[in-house]
């Protein structure tokens, strides 16, 4: 895996994304003047008032300098960039700068990175080496100044840490407990600090070390942060307090060799292009590392589109979480999938009171939720009614189960999820002449909405509904007399000529639309039918899955450059022999959108009006699952792994084969290989 290196300042840039699964910090290019930090699970009041939204947290490592009494926070344009490099081997970050005052230059180095095996914690290192003798002063701090909410507790922790507070959101719909500790040494002689807990500053905690600068040395300060949000403790500044003295038992070099191996080991599950050009392996690296900084098995609340970049979309969890991020993520770090799927199981409850509210049985899982799980959809009210959400979420469960064979999480958890989804189901589809239709809704196309028998609503809830049954009697449990005969009778809208699976009933292709939601071209061709092969496996009947290939093939190119399906595109051109639009897909869907120095990726492309989105974690989960899945012709069925590799073996442009060391199933590390051309996948175990 590469360093990504930048070595020219950029006012424009976008910070650097760091993060763990629970905190997501951005970094400036000059790391002590910028930086803002993100929680999962730590929100606040919407400034519209209509919802709640993902919250800044105070900044765990702030940091300040100065020469001769003069602090770089009050000079920042005497700040020198030199070049700040991003080791995705590790998740590391390494920027450095100049200060100058008057003849005296201080290099500064500074290491910043979230901690991987203890996720409440990010770790600092600022390193000083100075061209003449001066008074130089290193400040490691807390400043919440700025943030929305307030402060509830301020404590003196004495010697167990440096600083610590509590902090609500606006609104008070939830607090985060942030502490910090520093040392400084030189030399290996630790130097001693100079703390402003004299009782009255209820802002700004410091801890300072003034030094007698000298030429040929350097000075180094090493900071532990923390944060705890509420959501996972109710007093969070005293979990805090605990979890930073934890921290500095084990020590910081400690902490970040185990970072490093955590990384190291969840890097055995690259996946390694042959044949193809560099730019696609760095694509893949990019995107397996930002979506593993965005979940772990310590995550709360799921993963938002954003991860913990920033906080588009509110943060809250949408489908994206289930259909496009979660199938990769379940192969390579299963604890991490199951954190999703807790999420998803401790949310049941309002779930089911979701459903009553609409007058259904069973489960009805929201279109945006966050923490506790009700429905906050605000601004697109009409996400109210984009139920596909329910089924995608019955599927992962499936998957889920399929993918571990946790028999204990399949009984206590997944099989009342998806039970509940069947249920309602059954409740929400209603009879008619034609057997059983879903009306008034909206599918993946948000254009196209109050429509009929949206085909991946209906047809994924006949897998769902089967999946019920199936496993009601595996478990010797009696099945609802209904599934079956809704699953059968379920109506899926085809065309009466050419007998192709519509995107609802009574589509008509509108040359001159647009999208919702964004500057798109004109003209795109709902194409959500093809989402039913790929990742949904769903088989009508081999005239009528023949029939959709063949006419959304048609129109697959009017889709180029969108986001979300971007890499499910690339599968379904590659399986249908293009390879040359496979690529195109690629190079439009994300290349096209993939942002040096850092190789984030935004919602929309570059030639689009306005400023894109980043980090667009949605998309790099989805290429991830398209990659491992889709390319590599798995579907995650029953049973064991060498029965997964159900499809031909197609490549995008000229690669010549995907091959990944180390894939999960039930427990046991797995080896694949897709060579172009060959009938199926290699899969060998290799424990």
């Amino acid at each position: 895996m590469k360093t990504l290196v930048r070595t020219e300042f950029d006012p424009f840039l976008r910070p650097a994304y760091l993060a763990n699964g629970l905190v997501g910090l951005r970094v400036g290019q000059i790391p002590l003047i910028a930086g803002s930090a993100l929680v999962n699970g730590y929100i606040g009041k919407d400034c519209s008032g209509e919802s709640d939204t993902v919250s800044a947290a105070p900044y765990p490592v702030g940091a300040d300098i100065a020469i001769n009494g003069r602090y770089l926070s009050e000079r920042t344009a005497a700040a020198n960039f030199i070049a700040q490099a991003y080791d995705l081997n590790c998740g590391e970050l390494r920027s450095t700068f100049e200060y100058a005052f008057e003849s005296v230059v201080a290099t500064v180095k500074v290491l910043t990175f979230c901690n991987r095996t203890m996720p409440t914690i990010v770790q600092q290192q600022v390193r000083v080496s100075v061209n003449e003798p001066c008074k130089l002063v290193l400040q490691a701090q807390l400043d919440p100044r700025g943030l929305p909410g307030k402060l509830l507790d301020w404590l003196r922790p004495a010697k167990r840490v440096d600083g610590l507070l509590q902090w609500e959101s606006p609104g008070g719909y939830s607090r985060i407990g942030a502490g910090y500790h520093a040392t400084c040494h030189c030399d290996g002689e630790y130097l001693d600090a100079i703390r402003n807990n004299f009782g009255h500053e209820r802002d700004l905690q410091l801890t300072r070390f003034v030094i007698d600068g000298e030429p040929g040395r350097e000075y180094s300060m090493q900071q532990i942060g923390v944060l705890v949000p509420s959501l996972m403790h109710n007093e969070p500044h005293l979990q805090a307090m605990r979890q930073l003295q934890m921290a500095k038992w084990f020590e910081f070099e400690k902490l970040r060799q185990r970072n490093a191996s955590a990384w190291s080991e969840l890097w055995k599950s690259r996946i390694r292009l042959v044949g193809a050009e560099e730019k696609y392996q760095d694509l893949l690296d990019s995107s397996f590392f930002y979506m593993h900084s965005s979940v772990n098995q310590a995550t709360p609340s799921s993963v938002a589109p954003f991860g913990l970049s920033q906080d588009g979309y509110s943060g809250h969890v949408f489908w994206d979480a289930e259909t496009f991020m979660f199938p990769g993520v379940l192969l390579t770090a299963p604890s991490a999938a199951k954190a999703m799927m807790e999420y998803r199981v401790r949310c049941a409850p309002q779930a089911r009171m979701n459903a009553k509210l609409n007058g259904y049985e069973g489960l009805q899982f929201p279109w945006q939720s966050s923490n506790d799980g009700y429905e906050v959809t605000s601004y697109y009210t009409e996400g109210n009614a984009e139920l596909h959400i329910n089924v995608d979420i019955a599927f992962a469960m499936i998957q889920y189960v399929n993918a571990t064979g946790d028999d204990v999480f399949f009984k206590e958890h997944a099989w009342p999820i998806v039970k509940g989804v069947a249920d309602w189901v059954v409740s929400r589809a209603d009879e008619t002449d034609r057997g059983y239709e879903i009306q008034h809704v909206v599918g993946i196309d948000e254009s196209c909405v109050n429509v009929n028998n949206n085909c991946t609503l209906n047809c994924v809830s006949k897998i769902v509904l089967q999946q019920a049954g199936e496993w009601a009697r595996k478990l010797e449990l009696v099945p609802t007399e209904k599934w079956a005969e809704v699953a059968e009778k379920l109506f899926v809208p085809i065309d009466s000529e050419e007998k192709w699976i519509m995107p609802h009933e009574g589509y008509v292709y509108d040359p001159q639309k647009k999208a919702a939601h964004g500057n798109f071209h004109e003209g795109i061709y709902s194409i959500e039918a093809m989402m039913l092969d790929f990742p949904f496996g769903y088989h009508h009947s081999p005239e009528v899955d023949e029939a959709t290939k063949r006419h959304y093939m048609k129109y697959l190119h009017t889709y180029m450059g969108m986001p979300m399906a971007a890499a499910n595109a690339v599968v379904w051109a590659a399986r249908e022999g293009e390879p040359e639009l496979a690529k195109e897909f690629l190079d439009t869907g994300y290349l096209s959108r993939h942002f040096e120095p850092f190789n984030m990726i935004g919602e929309t492309a570059k030639f689009r009006e306005g400023s894109p989105n980043e980090n667009f974690v949605t998309a790099q989960g989805g290429i991830l699952s398209a990659v491992i899945l889709g390319l590599c012709g798995l579907d995650i069925v029953e049973g064991s792994p060498e029965g997964w590799a159900k499809h031909p073996i197609r490549l995008p442009g000229d690669w010549e084969a995907i091959e990944i060391d180390r894939l999960y199933a039930r427990g046991r590390p797995f080896r694949v290989v897709a060579r172009n051309g060959a009938e199926k996948a290699e899969i060998s175990f290799i424990d």
